[in-house]
């Protein structure tokens, strides 16, 4: 019992922690893991009645998906956060040059 009171307060800190950290992205991403996971379990269940076979090397292309997913999601994270800095940047230059204009 004392066992399960500790892998709670572990999983409660992390996700805690997670959510902190993420701000208002926590929600899109635990709904975007949520999906990947109904996605694979669903591919998992259908796979007999498509006619192929459960193999650990097939779930293994089905997560390497999911990877190359989360590696997009993450380049579009990076490339929003270079736009916005862009943006900054070149606002700070627009005011600096019309201030030196007079």
């Amino acid at each position: 019992m004392e066992n399960i009171k500790t892998i709670k307060l572990a999983v409660t800190g992390f996700f805690a922690l997670l959510s902190s950290w993420l701000g208002m992205l926590a929600a899109p991403m635990y709904i975007l893991v949520l999906l990947n996971m109904a996605d694979y379990a669903t591919g998992f269940v259908a796979a007999p009645y498509r006619g192929e076979k459960r193999s650990s090397e097939v779930g293994f292309r089905g997560i390497a998906k999911k990877c190359c997913m989360w590696l997009l999601v993450a380049l579009g994270g990076v490339l929003d956060w270079l736009v916005t800095y862009a943006k900054a940047a070149l606002a700070a230059k627009i005011l600096a040059a019309k201030r030196a204009l007079g």
